[in-house]
């Protein structure tokens, strides 16, 4: 059942609600709550929470997670426990400036920089519906292989939605894929001064400081989808590619018997169907 939200925007943002720009502006937060199937052979649901950042130009898409985890590398050194208690469903910032869209995506140990605009049209459909309490209209996009059905309020003048999702004429309430392999529920939104680190490269688990390469879609998915099918062994000597001795990966259930890892590891579900 989706939650009943509580609306605290102030109405001075020119970017919100077209008024005049003032020197000070509030940046907004929008939370999203992300049901998602990880995996392709599987119908468990897990849930995480995806964070919306807007300013008067500009705006910044990640998971609760990766903001956490870049607070605390900032207050001591991280512990393994740290990054399991705070990890995203995947680790990944989209960044909107200007008109232009950059996605940056790390896969295994390799950091990427997709910068060229991601087009989505949509299907506006004459059809309302009461998302809590706030009634929405629909839309329908293609995107990545899956068929999305978007609820958006026209009265607040946001086309910037979650991921990749943006371009209707109001603010995403509810966006999902045909299957539900994943859904997005807007859960709060209120005005929250917040800075965006600089060096996007913070957000991520980036302990040999390696930089983003630029990079096309096309070889990314490429990229990820051939890492999908590898079994553990396989990832770890990916990973381990360029060093001269490969390390041996050994991992044991709890009760200390070792799990092979030379099958393939199990497919997960991403954004782009037809990219796995």
């Amino acid at each position: 059942m989706t939650k009943c939200i509580f609306f605290t925007i102030v109405l001075t943002s020119s970017f919100l609600f077209g008024q005049a720009p003032k020197k000070s502006t509030t940046d907004v937060k929008i939370t999203y709550q992300l049901k998602y199937k990880r995996l392709v052979d599987s119908e468990d649901r897990k849930i995480s929470q995806g964070v919306l950042l807007i300013g008067r130009d500009n705006s910044f898409f990640s998971f609760e997670g990766m903001i956490e985890l870049n607070k605390l590398k900032k207050e001591k050194e991280l512990t393994i426990d740290d990054v399991m208690a705070n990890q995203p469903p995947y680790y990944l910032v989209i960044k909107r400036e200007k008109g232009n869209l950059v996605h940056y995506e790390s896969i295994v140990n390799d950091y990427y920089l997709i910068n060229e605009p991601v087009l989505v049209n949509w299907d506006l459909i004459n059809q309302d519906s009461l998302i809590g309490k706030v009634n929405c209209k629909k839309a329908i996009t293609n995107y990545g292989g899956r068929k999305w059905i978007a609820w958006y309020n026209p009265e607040i003048a946001v086309s910037t939605g979650p991921y990749v999702f943006d371009g209707l004429p109001g603010l995403i309430y509810k966006i999902s894929d045909s299957e539900n392999t994943f859904t997005f529920d807007l859960e709060e939104i209120k005005n929250e001064k917040f800075e965006v680190d600089s060096n996007i490269a913070n957000y991520f688990i980036n302990s040999e400081q390696k930089p983003f390469e630029a990079i096309s879609r096309e070889k990314f998915f490429k990229i990820r989808s051939r890492l999908n099918r590898m079994s553990l062994d396989q990832r770890m000597a990916y990973m381990n590619r360029s060093k001269e001795e490969q390390e041996k990966l050994l991992i044991t259930d709890e009760n200390g018997e070792a799990i092979r890892t030379n099958s393939p590891a199990k497919a997960k579900n991403f954004f782009e169907k037809d990219q796995l």
